[in-house]
């Protein structure tokens, strides 16, 4: 590093003792200086180490030291020292901590693969994840290892989880290239075939603008007999051409035929996945929400009836804290299943609302019947058990609660779905585990 400059040509700097003396100097007085400063209470220190002199940054002249911004850095405060514990190692619990969150916010987005559905890959998630925080087995340890002993204080398996991870991730890669492609083909299919008829087409337009040509020719000499041959040969090789067009077209139009009818069984599938639960098979919201609709138009048009239940899970959230999220999925997926078999009917429509929320919608509007119905509902799924417990625990069981609102005339499907909630919000309120009608439909 340069300590010295010189600013007029007259200058000259001092003896060698001296100057070192100086810069010494200098350097003592600025530390004491900063530790100075530093004993104030109130005092930041702007950056560290204090008035350490970045690379050409500073001069020494005549024994004082000069400090200067560097000119290409912009100007204000510098950024302020971290204390020691922002710069403390992070420790293993808020390591771990940040991992779990990690799986669970990866298992949330997963979406359906190959050999694996996205439920099935956020309930490895989920395990990964209760493994990291309270010490369980890990997803893949082996049937016979009986000597996992869980806990706080138990290994965990960082290298399962990191081939667990590569796993997924090369599945998705592969998922996803796959799909790509496929799309990709059948774009490059409907590009080519395009191709193939506009030259076909030119090269067609080409032979008849040709003949054409031919003919004019002939009709404008003086033989009759070459205007009668150009002429039968034009129409002859006209009709060649529109028969050549219109098998090519027939094959082309067959070929993308093939191929739509392809995609479209492809885009059913696809359609109806879209329409239902991932989790539990039955309708989403959105297919719930198309469905009412329907049903307040067929109201308003043709005077039928309708009722909607709108059930709800008691004490849902303490399943998912207690015995985690895979067992909760569990529950829902038996609950699904229990409501399908309760409203077995063609016309009956079940869906999940949302969470530990389902809607059944009866095209019936006889409140003995409905009444029926829902109470038979809610007796099923008490009877409803669950082996997620540990060894030894007995199985668990549910209740639910559950709203009924039936379609009024001129009513909208949001006030329909608003009622019902208000029914079950009194349900919750009068101790749970029960039916309530809103006071708008009780005879």
């Amino acid at each position: 590093m340069c300590l010295y400059r010189r600013h007029r040509h007259d200058w000259n700097p001092p003896p060698d003792g001296e100057r070192q003396l100086n810069i010494e100097h200098a350097l003592v007085t600025a530390s004491q200086q900063a530790k100075s400063v530093e004993a104030t209470p109130e005092f930041t220190p702007p950056f560290t180490p204090p008035f350490t002199p970045l690379r050409n940054t500073a001069t020494v002249r005549w024994g004082r030291m000069i400090w200067k911004r560097d000119a290409r850095k912009p100007a204000g405060r510098p950024p302020a020292l971290t204390t020691s514990d922002d710069t403390s190692p992070v420790s293993a619990e808020a390591s771990l901590e940040a991992l779990a969150e990690f799986l669970r916010s990866y298992g949330s987005g997963a979406f359906d693969l190959e050999n694996q559905s996205a439920e099935q890959v956020m309930a490895r998630c989920e395990a990964w994840a209760r493994h990291l925080l309270v010490g369980v087995e890990p997803p893949d340890y082996p049937a016979e290892g009986d000597d996992w002993k869980p806990g706080v204080d138990a290994p965990r398996d960082l290298p399962g989880l990191q081939q667990f991870m590569a796993n997924i991730r090369a599945a998705e890669h592969s998922f996803i290239s796959r799909n790509l492609s496929n799309m990709l083909e059948a774009i490059w299919s409907f590009i080519s075939g395009l191709r193939h008829t506009l030259f076909f087409e030119q090269k067609a337009d080409e032979q008849v603008a040709h003949r054409l040509r031919r003919l004019e020719s002939a009709a404008r000499g003086n033989s009759s007999e070459r205007l009668k041959q150009e002429a039968l040969e034009t129409v002859s090789m006209l009709r060649q051409c529109m028969t050549d067009r219109g098998n090519h077209h027939r094959t082309l139009v067959e070929s993308l035929g093939i191929r739509l009818e392809t995609m479209r069984a492809e885009l059913t599938v696809v359609r109806e996945k879209a329409a239902c639960d991932g989790l539990t098979g039955l309708y989403n919201r959105t297919s719930l929400d198309e469905h009412l609709e329907r049903i307040v138009d067929l109201r308003n048009l043709f005077g039928r009836e309708a009722t909607l239940f709108l059930i709800d899970l008691d004490h849902f959230k303490w399943v998912n804290d207690t015995h985690g999220h895979p067992a909760g999925d569990t529950v829902l997926r038996e609950v699904a299943n229990c409501l399908k078999d309760c409203f077995s009917r063609t016309e009956d429509f079940v869906a999940r609302y949302g969470g530990e929320e389902f809607v059944v919608v009866l095209q019936e509007g006889r409140s003995e019947i409905t009444a029926r119905l829902s109470e038979r509902c809610l007796h099923s799924l008490r009877d409803l058990e669950f082996d997620i417990g540990e060894k030894g625990e007995e199985n668990l069981r549910i209740s639910a609660s559950l709203g009924v609102s039936m379609l009024h005339r001129r009513e909208s499907a949001g006030s329909w779905l608003e009622r019902a909630d208000q029914a079950l919000y009194e349900a919750k309120n009068s101790g749970r585990d029960r039916v309530v009608v809103h006071p708008d439909d009780r005879s």
